[in-house]
C-alpha cells in the first residue's frame, strides 16, 4: 500500500511572500526565515517517509521554482522516475458574500478559469520565470514536457459540494461546537465575523474533500475537520507517521527528521538517494501499516519486536538450500575470498585475471545476499541508512 501526502504549505509560503497582495506585517517579515527553514525541513521529512508528494499549486507554479533550487534538476528527474512527484493545480474557490441578502447564501462557490489556473503548461512556464537562473528555451520545453503529465485538476463539482456540506453541518447544529448558534441565527443571516469563520470551515473542507477523492493524507491543522469522523482518522495518518518516526529516533538516540535536516551535508542529494532504495520502500510500507490509527499499535513496541524477532531468509529451511546453491554457483575462487578459506583453485595469476569479475560478484553478494538476506530485514536497516546521512563528508567530497 502506497502512502501519498498532500502538501500545501509551500504554496501558501510562496503566495504570501512572493506574490504581491496584502502588505506583509512586521511579524510576517520577522518570521520569514524561520518559516522557510521549517518548510525545507518538512519537505525533507516528506521525502523520507512518503512514497509520493502532491504539491498544491495556485496558478503559476512558484513551488516548482523553489523545488528546483532545493533539489536541482537532477533531483526533480529522480522524483519523476520514482513516480514520487505530483502537482494539484488548484481551481476551486469559495467566497463569502459581503452583504446579507434574503434568499442568498452567505457562502458561494466557483471555479477559476484563467489559463494559469487550468493549463499545466502555462502554470509550469510561469513558474519557471521565478528561477533566478532561467533555463534556455530548449531546456524549458524539456522540463515542461516532463512535468505537465504530473498535474492533477480537482473535480469541478468539488467547491459546490463543500459549500453544501458546510451549510448542512451548520443547519444541523454540528458547527455549534465552534461558536455558532444555528437555533438563534439562521444560516442566511449570520454576521460578517461568522461568515469569515464559516468560510474558513468551507475552505478547509474543500481541501479535505479533494484529499479524500485522491486517497491522500495531510498535515493540515484545521479545527473544522473535527466534525467529520473520517477526517480525524485521515488527517491523523500523516501526523501519526511522523510522530511514529520521532519515537523511533528517540529509541535510537538521534534527532527527528526535521531536526536532522539541518545537520546533514547536502541533505536533499542524500535523502533522494536513500529513498529510492529497497530498504526505504520496505520501511515506508512497514510504517504505513504500523502507524495506521485503525491498527491501534504502539510503534515503540512494534519497532523493538521487529528488531528482536527478525529472521533472515537464510535461516529458513528453503533459505539454507538457496544459500548452498548460490554460494556454489559463485565459484570456489571467489568463495575463498568471501569466506576466508582455501578454494579449490588458487594462485595469484588466477586472482589477477579474475579481478573485474571478482569485484562485480562481491558487490552483488554483499548487497543482496550477505547484507540483506543473511540478517533479515527490520526497520532498523532504514534507520541506519538515515543515521549515516549525518556523517561528515569525505575530504574529496565537493
Amino acid at each position: 500500500m502506497t502512502s501519498n501526502v498532500f502538501y500545501s504549505n509551500l504554496n501558501d509560503f510562496c503566495r504570501k511572500y512572493m506574490v504581491q497582495g496584502a502588505p506583509l506585517t512586521k511579524e510576517d517579515l520577522a518570521s520569514f526565515d524561520v518559516r522557510r527553514k521549517k518548510i525545507e525541513a518538512e519537505i525533507f521529512e516528506n521525502l523520507a517517509l512518503f512514497d509520493q508528494i502532491n504539491f498544491k499549486v495556485y496558478g503559476e507554479n512558484i513551488p516548482l521554482a523553489l523545488l528546483v533550487n532545493l533539489l536541482g534538476e537532477k533531483g526533480i528527474d529522480q522524483l519523476i522516475d520514482q513516480d514520487a512527484l505530483k502537482f494539484t493545480l488548484w481551481t476551486p474557490i469559495v467566497v463569502q458574500m459581503v452583504e446579507s441578502i434574503d434568499g442568498i447564501d452567505p457562502i458561494a462557490s466557483g471555479v477559476l478559469s484563467s489559463k494559469a489556473h487550468t493549463d499545466p503548461e502555462e502554470s509550469i512556464e510561469l513558474g519557471l520565470n521565478w528561477l533566478s537562473s532561467k533555463p534556455d528555451r530548449a531546456k524549458r520545453r524539456e522540463l515542461n514536457k516532463k512535468l505537465r503529465n504530473l498535474y492533477v485538476l480537482p473535480s469541478a463539482e468539488l467547491p459546490k459540494n463543500a459549500v453544501d456540506l458546510t451549510k448542512s453541518a451548520y443547519q444541523s447544529g454540528r458547527l455549534d461546537l465552534f461558536g455558532f448558534n444555528h437555533a438563534l441565527t439562521p444560516y442566511q443571516s449570520i454576521t460578517t465575523e461568522e461568515k469569515e469563520r464559516l468560510l474558513k470551515c468551507t475552505d478547509d473542507l474543500l481541501e479535505y474533500s479533494y484529499m479524500l477523492s485522491k486517497g491522500l493524507t495531510s498535515f493540515s491543522k484545521s479545527e473544522f475537520y473535527e466534525f467529520f469522523i473520517l477526517s480525524q482518522e485521515r488527517i491523523s495518518m500523516a501526523s501519526e507517521r511522523t510522530g511514529a518516526f520521532s519515537k523511533i529516533s528517540t529509541i535510537e538516540q538521534f534527532p527527528d527528521l526535521q531536526s536532522l535536516h539541518s545537520q546533514i551535508y547536502k541533505p536533499y542529494d542524500k535523502i533522494l538517494e536513500v529513498r529510492s532504495k529497497w530498504n526505504a520502500k520496505r520501511f515506508r510500507e512497514w510504517l504505513n501499516e504500523k502507524s495506521d490509527p485503525e491498527t491501534k499499535t504502539e510503534i515503540t513496541k512494534e519497532y523493538i519486536d521487529a528488531i528482536v524477532d527478525q529472521k533472515g531468509f537464510f535461516q529458513t529451511r528453503t533459505g539454507k538450500l538457496t544459500k548452498t546453491i548460490a554460494m556454489a554457483s559463485i565459484g570456489s575462487g571467489i568463495g575463498a575470498l568471501i569466506a576466508g578459506v582455501p578454494g579449490s583453485v588458487t594462485g595469484a595469476a588466477l586472482i589477477k585475471a579474475a579481478e573485474p569479475a571478482v569485484d562485480f560478484a562481491l558487490d552483488l553478494v554483499d548487497e543482496f545476499l550477505l547484507d540483506g538476506l543473511t540478517k533479515g530485514w527490520s526497520p532498523r536497516v532504514f534507520v541506519d541508512d538515515i543515521r549515516k546521512l549525518s556523517e561528515k563528508p569525505k575530504s574529496n567530497d565537493s
